[in-house]
């Protein structure tokens, strides 16, 4: 890839500025990955919601569709670099405005037919296409001629080009640190225009992509089987064609105890394992050896409707107050079992950006009660909080945080419901207060500007309607931003002012766990999510012993 200095400097190794905080050595592998068998993991959060790749984004949606489509690029998150995909090799102009791909021949989708430039063209029409709803449609917004197409003045988005069947070329029209890092993203798949069409709305639940998986079928709220694609165009170091599954099977399984007693019997290869397993399994002579940990790139809050007339919280004395009145070290002690870190401010640790000099909030009701009279409400006041029941962020964190905000007059009743509801609701702007974990990104800058800029309020991500005009200015600088330093400078500039506004209370960062029989190979530490494992890279040195 040949490129200008300016633009080396967001490219591959840079772009993604991910340090891997913490991670557990898997151990000697045998030294030739065998070919075969049938992987039984778990789905914890539900059934996908939808496995058309732009329609959804969630993290029980993506651990599935990552494995049906490929990308122009993907990313590798353990090295925190951006890798070829379909595209073997890109350039980028001097001026950082033109990004031009050249694809991989003989790449196939599903159904037999050839992934070509025309194909990535209408998969990026599609996602900016308003009638299609896609959350991912402002990641498009800055490509040239893209608001005519999405305003219906124009038949195409003039801006992405098909030079030649393999030859893709997107212009912006200014210049974007994350045009490569959101082209990682499941939602920038390419998908099949026939079979799309051909399919209509069931194309969500009948999916054809040009990943390592072939769909086979979804029983909905049971599980999700995909088979191997055998004409899948990756090789593995050796020359060995990938992937060395034969299925894989995403059971939707909630309850913890289900789950602990299907992995001990064999007949779950590896699951994630929430807080009250984390301790038992770190001491389990038969296990202790088989866990991965990772800090993910997530932050678990309480998020506060900002578009709530004559909300109590609409004033930043009361989400402060809010912010000091819970003591969020001892909830990761007690309430977490230490399976997490208490947050100081947005960033998680593992995430270059992160801001160790940012204090955070301390634990102190005193001046919370001084707060809240300051603004107000010397007696405090009552409020809502929707939630689900994961153990972590849903009723037993609100429940842990309740004794603390009673203490100082607000009284919370939770609401509880399945997170497909909470999304929707959060999405709508349908709650006063939500308790939830949000993250995933492995750039700094997309993590806050997803969450905090004002361009993206509502289902793309910004769900406490937060707006703050300086904090907008201070992202999108950093998005034309020249170098990595001066980017950083401005992301955290932003988070600073994000933290003092406290649109969220912050509570930890998630430190997550897999734990896997012997035989499972290829597991890795993942910090974007780690369940987003790369299945394709699986493979089993023994044969399950299932019961």
């Amino acid at each position: 890839m040949q490129r200008s200095r300016g633009a080396r400097l967001f490219s591959c190794g840079v772009l993604v500025l991910l340090v891997t905080l913490s991670g557990i050595p898997l151990g000697a592998q045998a030294p030739s990955p065998r070919a075969g068998g049938t992987l039984f993991r778990t789905n914890i959060y539900g059934d996908p919601e939808n496995l058309d790749p732009i329609v959804r984004t969630g993290v029980r949606t993506v651990m599935v569709t990552m494995h049906i489509f490929d990308g122009l690029v993907k990313l590798d998150a353990e090295r925190g670099v951006i890798v070829p995909d379909i595209a073997s090799r890109w350039t980028i102009s001097p001026d950082r405005k033109v990004y031009t791909f050249t694809l991989r021949r003989g790449v196939l989708f599903h159904d037999g037919s050839e992934v070509t430039a025309a194909d990535f063209k209408y998969s990026f029409e599609r996602v900016a296409n308003p009638a299609n709803a896609s959350p991912a449609l402002p990641r498009l917004a800055g490509v040239t001629g893209a608001q005519p197409f999405q305003a219906g003045k124009a038949a195409e988005i003039s801006g992405i080009k098909v030079l030649d069947p393999y030859t893709l070329q997107i212009t912006l029209e200014e210049p974007n640190n994350l045009l490569l890092y959101d082209l990682t993203e499941v939602w920038a798949s390419v998908v099949p225009r026939q079979a799309v069409e051909r399919l209509g709305r069931e194309f969500g639940s009948r999916p054809v992509g040009s990943g390592p998986f072939m769909f086979e079928n979804w029983l909905r709220d049971a599980q999700v089987v995909l088979r191997r694609f055998d004409r899948y165009w990756r090789v593995d170091a050796s020359g060995n064609r990938l992937p060395y599954l034969d299925r894989v099977v995403f059971r939707i399984m909630r309850e913890m105890s289900t789950i602990e007693a299907e992995f001990e019997a064999g007949n779950l290869d590896f699951s994630v394992m929430l807080d009250p397993q984390y301790r038992k399994y770190t001491a389990h002579p038969g296990y202790k050896d088989n866990l991965v940990t990772v800090a993910e790139l997530f932050t678990r809050h309480i998020g506060f409707n900002l578009s709530q007339p004559g909300a109590p919280w609409l004033d930043k004395r009361v989400r402060q107050a809010i912010n000091h009145a819970i003591d969020r070290k001892a909830i990761v002690e007690k309430v977490l079992h230490g399976k997490a870190y208490p947050a100081t401010g947005i960033l998680p640790p593992s995430l270059a950006g992160f801001d160790r000099s940012l204090p955070g909030y301390e634990y102190n009701p005193e001046r919370a009660k001084r707060l809240l009279a300051e603004a107000g409400f010397p007696n405090g006041f009552a409020v809502k909080i929707i939630s689900t029941d994961h153990p972590a962020y849903g009723l037993p964190a609100v429940e842990a945080v309740m004794g603390y905000l009673a203490a100082v007059g607000i009284r919370v009743q939770p609401e509880v419901m399945e997170s497909a509801a909470l999304t929707e609701r959060t999405h709508a702007g349908n709650y006063e207060w939500y308790s939830s974990s949000v993250g995933g990104a492995t750039h700094p800058l997309a993590y806050l500007r997803r969450r905090f800029h004002s361009r993206f309020i509502g289902a793309p991500g910004n769900f406490t309607r937060y707006k703050n005009l300086t904090v907008d200015d201070l992202l999108d600088r950093a998005a034309e931003a020249p170098d990595t330093a001066a980017m950083i400078r401005l992301v955290r500039q932003a988070e600073r002012i994000i933290v003092d506004d406290a649109p969220w209370w912050f509570s930890n960062y998630n430190k997550a766990v897999i734990a896997h029989q012997p035989y499972v190979q290829g597991l890795r530490p993942v910090p974007t999510d780690i369940d987003f494992q790369p299945l394709e890279e699986i493979w089993f040195s023994a044969s399950p012993r299932r019961r």
